[in-house]
């Protein structure tokens, strides 16, 4: 019998491509995979696969379903949720008017009972997913998760050099934290050799990466470009042939919003104050998240609404202090206008733009408040204190302050603390060492981008291998410490 599941997003060629390489190997069997549309059928080799789902067929059947109440507060009690409403805020998509209330309960219901027949017929053991960055994602990893299925999900871009199976829909790294504690409690010491090795690396990270150039460029600014032409063509195409997807749009919607875009971007630019260290002399730093995004929708949804967030943070910082925030270099355009100019009415918040060095911000600042931003990352092995609104995967360093389950009243306590209190060098170390023991290396060719922006990269015959093997690893390595029958 069939054990795994592929969800394949919208990295369907690329996802296609590794799997063909992992039942290449006669131990693997093939997979249940599930897409969004049907065009995907078109980009992929459907004999790669022992079932194929499509969840338009899902949403074309929600339309005239009346929806189960009573079905929907069973499984918001059997699977531990407090309300099954924050899957749907864990869709971009689903936020459309398009979606009524009822069609949207109707798709509550009908992706559970989806998730539990195919448990019931496959008895899946493991499950590889992109992200659970949207609603149908979120419901299928709460069934499989409490079904004991092993999540795979591979986290990279954050940790330099490295890279994470994450098993939690926060992306939380696996075994970091349990190993930090190993270490903490010298049940597995650290050696010298392991000091030595972290001591360097941090050395040589607050040398080098400081000075880095920034990241941000005019390229990041919204224009048209050619790949719009080519990425209108395909999307134009497959809103024509399933009008049920998710995520296809109206490719006229999409002229209009690029077009609104650039206008944004544009008047933007004078929403945006210069940085100047000789009057930044006392502020905090809060780094814009990129929106919508998984690492709000789903990893902090109370946190969505991040105009909210920064006023309550205004409040929560000493006095005589500013809080300064920097919009993402992805958000220019996409961001409305009038939550640039509800930032900048906090009397206390400096608000400047995506080409300012995020490097030179955080060095000066003496503390990073963020959401999960990779940016508290980068705080951390730079020496400054971080305190998050989320669970994120570097929290296993016992020098974050984990603020998510804090009352926003305490939040004034919490950031005094990480103000005042220095962070300790032995925690990053530890933090460090742990992450080398558990995390993966990898090199500067493995990437999980887009293969509709990034073909080359994305669908090179080595990246494809690393990313089968990394699946084929996670894989073997559950069923072994389970004594799982691969024919289970």
């Amino acid at each position: 019998m069939n054990n795994w599941f592929v969800y394949l997003s919208v990295f369907e060629e690329l996802y296609d491509k590794v799997v063909s390489d992992i039942i290449s190997d006669n131990a693997f069997p093939k997979p249940v995979g599930f897409i969004y549309s049907k065009p995907q059928k078109k980009r992929i080799n459907q004999n790669h696969y022992s079932q194929l789902d499509t969840y338009s067929e899902i949403v074309k059947l929600s339309l005239t379903h009346e929806p189960d109440i009573a079905f929907i507060k069973k499984m918001e009690q059997e699977y531990d949720v407090s309300s099954l409403s924050l899957t749907i805020f864990a869709d971009r998509h689903l936020v459309n008017i398009k979606y009524s209330y009822k069609q949207k309960l109707a798709l509550i219901e009908l992706t559970f009972k989806y998730a539990r027949d195919l448990m019931e017929k496959h008895s899946l053991r493991f499950a590889w997913f992109e992200s659970v960055g949207g609603f149908d994602s979120y419901i299928l990893y709460l069934v499989f998760k409490k079904s004991g299925v092993k999540i795979c999900m591979l986290v990279y871009g954050q940790y330099p050099g490295k890279l994470s199976i994450a098993s939690d829909h926060r992306l939380l790294w696996d075994g970091v934290e349990d190993e930090v504690s190993r270490i903490e409690q010298k049940s597995s010491p650290a050696s010298q050799l392991e000091i030595e090795k972290a001591k360097i690396f941090i050395a040589n990270y607050r040398e080098v990466f400081p000075k880095t150039p920034i990241v941000y460029s005019n390229k990041s600014w919204p224009k048209i470009n050619f790949i719009d032409f080519r990425l209108f063509y395909r999307w134009a195409s497959d809103y024509l042939i399933d009008k049920y997807s998710l995520v296809d749009q109206n490719p006229f919607k999409l002229v209009f919003l690029k077009i609104l875009r650039i206008l944004r971007g544009y008047f933007s630019i004078r929403l945006f104050s210069k940085v100047d260290f000789k009057t930044f002399d006392n502020y905090v730093f809060f780094p814009l998240h990129y929106q919508p995004e998984q690492t709000t929708l789903v990893c902090a949804p109370y946190c969505i609404n991040q105009v909210s967030v920064i006023e309550d943070l205004a409040k929560s910082i000493p006095a005589g202090m500013r809080l300064v925030v920097k919009e993402h270099h992805g958000s220019i355009g996409r961001r409305p206008i009038i939550d640039y100019l509800n930032i900048k009415k906090n009397w206390n918040v400096i608000l400047v733009g995506p080409q300012e060095n995020t490097m030179n911000l955080i060095k000066n600042s003496k503390c990073i408040l963020t959401i999960n931003s990779t940016v508290g990352l980068q705080g951390i092995l730079l020496g400054k204190p971080v305190v998050t609104l989320a669970r994120v995967g570097y929290d296993a360093c016992r020098s974050v302050i984990r603020m998510h389950d804090i009352a926003q009243e305490r939040y004034s306590e919490a950031i005094s603390t990480a103000i005042s209190a220095p962070v300790k060098e032995q925690d990053i170390l530890n933090f460090c060492i742990a992450v080398e023991r558990v995390m993966l290396s990898h090199d500067d060719s493995f990437t999980l981008l887009q293969p509709s922006y990034e073909p080359d990269a994305a669908m090179d015959a080595k990246n494809v291998r690393l990313i089968s093997n990394l699946i084929k690893h996670d894989y073997l390595n559950f069923m072994n410490q389970n004594h799982v029958s691969r024919d289970q």
